[in-house]
């Protein structure tokens, strides 16, 4: 592949394929990272270690779920699907963020992590790695014509 002369025109274009989509990729990676972290907690009900949530504590809550028709058999986190739709991309002080959008959320987050004593809305190092993937994919894609 020939060499492509290094330039004005060659610059701009190259900045803007990098600095211009920056934003992008990013949400790439959130994207990536948001579907892997949903996965894990909701569907495989494990910790960012990869460990078992577990069983139920609480009795009256195993009593309040199985009247509702919800399984009490392991914890899983949902019960109307709430805290997993809280879990979004979007940005806070210019940036682009993974978070909950509700107080209420965030602080179901925090209070299982006490009470499992584990880290459950942490991302692991395959999701941050996963997600540096999509990340560097797309950066890939933008970037290969140079």
């Amino acid at each position: 592949m020939a060499e492509k002369p290094f330039d004005e025109k060659f610059v701009q274009d190259f900045t803007i394929a990098v600095a211009g989509n920056s934003s992008d990729y990013e949400i790439a990676a959130l994207h990536e990272l948001q579907g892997r972290m949903i996965q894990r907690i909701f569907n495989d009900r494990k910790a960012s270690d990869g460990s078992s949530l577990g069983k139920y504590l609480s009795e009256s809550y195993k009593k309040k779920r199985a009247a509702a028709g919800r399984q009490t058999a392991v914890k899983d986190l949902e019960f109307h699907g709430d805290l997993r739709k809280s879990i979004k991309i979007g940005t806070s002080s210019g940036k682009n963020v993974l978070g909950f959008v509700t107080d209420l959320s965030r602080l179901v987050a925090e209070g299982q992590t006490r009470q499992l004593e584990k880290q459950v809305f942490q991302a692991s190092d395959d999701e941050i790695d996963a997600s540096w993937r999509a990340y560097r994919a797309l950066f890939e894609r933008n970037t290969s014509k140079f």
